[in-house]
């Protein structure tokens, strides 16, 4: 509405011609006047409406220039150069942080401090404050700066444990679950190979980055997960029951034990861990098919390929 030059400056009221035409058919309809497809859908434009001065809000050439300001500012935070920019801009804060003698970590705008108390955290915040504000001009927001202990942050989407290991966060694991669910997503009606393919060029790309991370029971839970997610989508795609009993026993499954699954009316979750779909669709076929082995990847990360600790 606010990018229509037609709404600058002034305010339109009034009904629609399909709510007035409502209010007079309905009494009509139930008599038996008029059947249910006769009620008119096509809506009064806009230059019909009853138009009401009122005093305009923002006139004319200042929402013109507010507009452009705020591209700029759309352009300036989303695009590529942010990073850059950001680098530029608090470099002397690197310096400065260097200076105190305080250890720290950033990326872009932001950064983590580390320090041995709660008031010499307090302390630091609020003079790191003043600098920012006071030499370099820059707004620091509230909302996105506070004081806790460690195990309580987080850091581009990772946490430190009390015992030291680096692990992510609840918030990245869920964003993992839900990009997988939209690339397995039973309704797509794509061909099997091209999700297993989009799923592996994910799977890679956020192990490269995820991977240092040194929790391997959640990576074998995820890769559980991901696996019940492809056989999930095989079994829908199968869809008939013939169909179903014909992969299955070309997958090697037994033919006298098949119909125990074909003619089942459990859901399509609950068959993704069925035994006899988990013995046709193992571990080695869908790694065959392309499916990523996460565990074997993430070994290779932390201890190499001959799984010697480097």
């Amino acid at each position: 509405m606010l990018r229509n030059p037609a709404y600058v400056g002034r305010a339109a009221f009034g009904k629609t011609e399909r709510a007035e035409r409502k209010r007079m058919t309905r009494p009509l309809r139930q008599k038996g006047g008029f059947s249910r497809r006769c009620s008119a859908s096509r809506e009064r434009p806009a230059e019909q409406w009853i138009g009401i001065a009122v005093p305009a809000l923002v006139d004319e050439p200042e929402f013109a220039r507010a507009q452009e300001r705020l591209d700029k500012v759309t352009k300036c935070v989303h695009g590529v150069l942010s990073a850059l920019l950001a680098n530029i801009v608090l470099d002397p804060l690197d310096k400065e942080l260097e200076k105190r003698g305080h250890r720290f970590a950033r990326y872009a705008d932001d950064f983590i401090i580390m320090v041995k108390s709660a008031r010499a955290a307090q302390r630091v915040m609020a003079g790191l404050v003043r600098y920012v504000e006071g030499r370099l001009k820059l707004a620091v927001n509230p909302a996105k700066c506070k004081t806790a202990w460690l195990k309580e942050c987080s850091f581009l989407s990772f946490k430190i444990t009390a015992r030291g290991n680096v692990v992510w966060t609840e918030k990245a694991c869920l964003r993992f679950k839900q990009r997988l669910k939209a690339i397995t997503s039973r309704k797509r009606g794509v061909a099997v190979d091209k999700v297993i393919g989009e799923l592996r060029r994910y799977v890679i790309g956020w192990l490269g980055y995820f991977g240092i991370s040194n929790t391997c029971k959640e990576v074998l839970a995820l890769e559980d997960w991901m696996r019940r997610r492809v056989r999930l989508y095989y079994w829908k795609q199968w869809k008939q029951p013939r169909t179903r009993r014909r992969n299955l026993i070309k997958l090697g499954a037994n033919p006298k034990q098949v119909k125990l699954a074909t003619r089942s009316r459990k859901g399509y979750w609950r068959m993704s861990s069925n035994s006899i779909v988990q013995a046709a669709l193992n571990n080695a076929y869908l790694h065959e098919q392309g499916v990523p082995d996460m565990r074997a990847k993430w070994i290779a990360m932390h201890y190499g390929d001959d799984g010697v600790p480097s």
